[in-house]
């Protein structure tokens, strides 16, 4: 059987479910300001510990993964609702947000300490 064209769009016979309610929004509220609350906890942790000992101070890095995490959202979760039409973009979206969101985390995270173990080795 052949999709019937509405609008842009060609509806083939996918049946799109999806979950909603009066208060859906409450929930997504609740649920970003406590990814806010622990974004804020660990930028705060991350300028006390600013002072600590070279080998240990990660607050830099921290601070930038903080950022990083912040920026990918920023960036993802606007354009995962402008595509709400479009259940496939929008996880789309939303995955590769969180894909690139992650990848840049550990990439800030260890690759210093990987950089710094080879150095290490050299110098041996």
């Amino acid at each position: 059987m052949e999709g019937e064209k509405h609008g842009d769009h060609i509806e083939d016979d996918k049946e799109i479910l999806r979950c909603s309610g009066d208060h859906a929004w409450i929930f997504a509220i609740i649920l970003f300001s406590y990814g806010g609350a622990l974004m804020f906890a660990g930028g705060v942790l991350a300028f006390l510990a600013r002072k600590a000992s070279s080998k240990f101070n990660e607050s830099k890095f921290i601070g930038i993964s903080i950022y990083n995490v912040i920026f990918c959202l920023v960036i993802s979760i606007p354009l995962a609702f402008i595509m709400d039409g479009s259940p496939d973009a929008s996880f789309l979206i939303l995955t590769l947000g969180i894909f690139f969101a992650i990848t840049g985390t550990l990439f800030i995270l260890f690759i210093p300490k990987i950089y710094f173990i080879f150095k290490k080795k050299r110098q041996v």
